[in-house]
């Protein structure tokens, strides 16, 4: 009989050390983690055609004449947006000369001379919240006043910036 106890007792202890024994865990505190991702503007401009906005060679009076690089496929100017910040785009120009504003410039984000929005010498927002991984067009034209500008060339700088919303 003692034999059968101890045996029964070695048995009941085996078993016991062999028998997974609960996790007992306290916890002590939490902690909340934070990272803040820095702001990161790219913007690619990209000319549809030829370097530059090009009107070509116009006679007094002419008007709604597009950008000779640009057609309904093809925008004057393209702007692409990366980076990890939402934009938004805005542009500007300086007067082309003496009588010939940059308002006699026009543009829009459509191959459309309707709704065309005219250039000021102040920034303009032209594209509202322009998330990274999209492209803006635009297209560009132009009306030479009919009287009040010399014969000659002229130029005008536009200047294209991206804004963090």
């Amino acid at each position: 009989m003692k034999m059968g106890l101890v045996t029964s007792l070695v048995i009941a202890l085996i078993l016991i050390a062999t028998l997974p024994l609960p996790a007992v865990a306290e916890v002590l505190g939490a902690r909340t983690a934070s990272v803040s991702v820095n702001s990161d503007i790219s913007v690619t401009i990209t000319d549809g055609g030829a370097a530059n906005i090009v009107f070509g060679a116009l006679d007094a009076g002419a008007t709604n004449i597009l950008d000779t690089t640009a057609n309904i496929t093809t925008p004057s100017i393209s702007l692409s947006i990366a980076g990890t910040s939402i934009v938004d785009l805005q542009v500007s120009g300086t007067n082309f000369g003496t009588g010939f504003t940059v308002s006699n410039a026009k543009y829009n984000t459509t191959y459309s001379t309707t709704g065309t929005t005219a250039m000021s010498t102040t920034a303009t927002t032209f594209a509202d919240e322009v998330n990274p991984g999209n492209t803006v067009d635009l297209w560009f034209w132009l009306d030479v006043p009919p009287t009040g500008v010399l014969a000659g060339s002229y130029s005008s700088t536009f200047t294209f910036e991206a804004i963090e919303d």
